[in-house]
């Protein structure tokens, strides 16, 4: 019987991971990841899944840094973005909100800093979903974040006979998914680098997406 396996990607949370792996000597060229494939081939590569494993869908949980001044940032994210909806990844955006901070030190000088929303939120909500429609058996969410361990944790409450996997970006593994989820690996700096897309790609109707040059 196929296993119908879906990956919910963290996509912050692997872009540190990038930037971690990126201090490896033979890893050059990370950010340009084709996620469809990258997933597909975890299903062959990785001893927790059946020969008869079927990717069913890729979800990629981001948010756009429009607050950075480097607005060459956010495009090049929005290349990508376009990118891998050419090869079927779903993509579901968060936000970045302000968060104001008063420094404890005598000073008590005042500042702006900005934390990512609702991606967290957005792949419980998911996870549950896909359960609850019965869309797939096992779901691999791909994140180093402790903040989902609890999600994890009703989930597979609700449906002890469904599988939750996580998969550590290159330096992001954490033991307390090790206690909730029923199997979890590492990527490692390497693997990133195998799976890059095409440097040009036709777009729909015909527009031509190319790699940016910074990656």
């Amino acid at each position: 019987m196929t296993e119908r396996v879906a990956f919910l990607i963290d996509g912050l949370n692997v872009y540190h991971s990038m930037k971690a792996a990126l201090s490896v000597g033979s890893v050059q060229h990370v950010k340009w990841l084709n996620y469809a494939a990258f997933c597909k081939s975890l299903l062959n590569d990785v001893v927790y899944f059946s020969q008869e494993s079927a990717l069913v869908n890729v979800i990629y949980f981001t948010a756009l840094a429009t607050h950075i001044p480097d607005t060459t940032a956010v495009m090049r994210h929005r290349i990508l973005i376009e990118a891998l909806r050419l090869f079927g990844v779903e993509i579901v955006l968060g936000n970045f909100k302000a968060k104001r901070i008063v420094c404890q030190a005598e000073c008590g000088l005042r500042f702006v800093t900005y934390e990512e929303k609702e991606t967290d939120v957005n792949i419980a909500v998911r996870l549950l979903r896909l359960f609850i429609e019965d869309e797939c058996d096992t779901v691999v969410i791909m994140s180093g974040d402790t903040d989902l361990v609890s999600a994890i944790c009703t989930v597979k409450q609700i449906f002890p006979h469904k599988r939750i996997g996580v998969a550590f970006p290159y330096k992001r593994s954490n033991g307390h998914f090790r206690q909730v989820a029923d199997f979890t690996f590492k990527i490692s700096a390497e693997r990133y680098q195998q799976y890059q897309l095409s440097d040009s790609l036709i777009g729909l109707e015909g527009k031509l997406i190319t790699k940016p040059l910074q990656w």
